[in-house]
């Protein structure tokens, strides 16, 4: 009884557009899970962080369809067209610096626990300089006046005029520094915000131009 080449080269070929379909779907999925609840949908919400891999997987099945049956690319084709804008959100295309900077609104978080002191060279202060953020956020984070006993001198006059807006809650070791002004917001609509002892209970949050956009990736 012989082999059926055919037969088997065709089960491969129906096996894989299936496999590649599938890819596709859990693709397109964690393109978009980020816009999940977390609280209600905590593991949906972490299929983003895998949304690279997938995208890897989808470029080596088009490579295959290439080569083996160029109809079957159209999988891999309708997914990326539907994920366009995660696409550019994930890797954006910025033609020109000056564009980018005018229109970007740039966010950092640092969790500072120890907060090294200036003589003890690079410090946390210079990063926060060197990259230059809109709004950066804290954690574990002294008070105001011990950043300005850590920084002392240049540093903290650097940061001072970079960074006018300075809070710290001291119940929560949390803080932030701000380009502009902050608004303060009431929380009326989650619990868990209002339940903490932050800043008067209250979520505080920049206050944005019309203007700008915020890339959350």
């Amino acid at each position: 009884m012989g082999i059926n080449t055919k037969s088997i080269q065709s089960f491969a070929v129906t096996t894989a557009f299936w496999l590649n379909v599938a890819v596709a779907a859990v693709y397109i999925a964690s393109a978009y899970a980020g816009y999940a609840d977390p609280r209600s949908c905590g593991y949906l919400s972490l299929l983003v962080l895998a949304f690279p891999i997938f995208l890897v997987a989808l470029l080596c099945f088009a490579v295959l369809w290439t080569v083996v049956c160029r109809r079957n690319l159209w999988v891999t084709g309708a997914a990326v067209v539907l994920t366009i804008p995660q696409l550019l959100a994930f890797c954006p295309l910025n033609f020109g610096s000056e564009l980018s900077e005018k229109h970007d609104f740039r966010i950092m978080t640092y969790n500072t626990f120890g907060m090294p002191e200036a003589e003890q060279g690079a410090t946390i202060a210079d990063e926060i300089l060197l990259y230059n953020p809109d709004f950066v956020c804290m954690q574990e984070t002294p008070d105001t006046q011990g950043i300005k006993y850590r920084y002392k001198g240049l540093l903290w006059d650097e940061l001072t005029a970079r960074y006018p807006h300075i809070d710290v809650c001291l119940t929560t070791s949390l803080g932030y520094l701000s380009k502009r002004p902050v608004k303060t917001v009431e929380s009326t609509t989650t619990t868990s915000i209002s339940a903490m002892p932050s800043i008067n209970r209250r979520l505080e949050t920049a206050r944005l131009s019309s203007s700008t956009r915020i890339w959350s990736r």
